[in-house]
């Protein structure tokens, strides 16, 4: 799903977005999405015996990277993972700031999530702006994300179903 989120999120941030770009990215990530999801299950069929996929019905995936692979295989799979939630989350983020930006512009929000620290830093990044260029976005509102992020997560203690039901409803609201 991040490869979709990730390429709704492009289209703010190409110069000229066309059909044809846009048509090119979902094509790109509907083809890896279409590919790798039935020939990972298929893997997991043919390659695990009956009892195994008994034993590993929760979690095929690393149940056959441990199996084909022990601990190595396991390992990088694991990393993998780490490194596709990374993604998630830099999807939100910068889901949350092209959302933020667009409802500022319209009104909806107030002017301060516009403010970009590339104009006016706050001290001690004033004096680093050229040496800093990742606060040249819009921080006000990852910060104010980051912020509802954590209230979020100590309210529910860290609760992934709790989490996950806040989310539905978010999503189908």
């Amino acid at each position: 799903i991040t490869g979709f989120e990730a390429a709704a999120q492009i289209v703010e941030q190409l110069k000229t977005p066309t059909w044809l770009t846009l048509k090119k990215v979902y094509l790109v990530v509907v083809a890896l999405v279409g590919i790798t999801a039935p020939l990972t299950s298929y893997l997991c069929i043919i390659l695990l015996t009956p009892d195994q996929l008994n034993v590993y019905s929760k979690n095929l995936l690393s149940g056959l990277a441990f199996i084909e692979f022990g601990n190595v295989g396991l390992m990088i799979l694991v990393l993998d993972a780490c490194l596709i939630l990374f993604a998630a989350v830099n999807t939100s983020y910068a889901g949350c700031i092209g959302l933020c930006t667009t409802m500022a512009k319209q009104g909806n929000l107030p002017g301060f999530f516009l403010r970009r620290w590339a104009d006016d830093a706050p001290w001690p990044f004033n004096k680093y702006r050229d040496r800093l260029p990742f606060f040249q976005g819009y921080p006000n509102c990852a910060l104010a994300f980051m912020l509802v992020t954590i209230v979020m997560i100590c309210l529910l203690r860290g609760e992934v179903n709790a989490l996950a039901e806040v989310y539905g409803m978010a999503f189908v609201a």
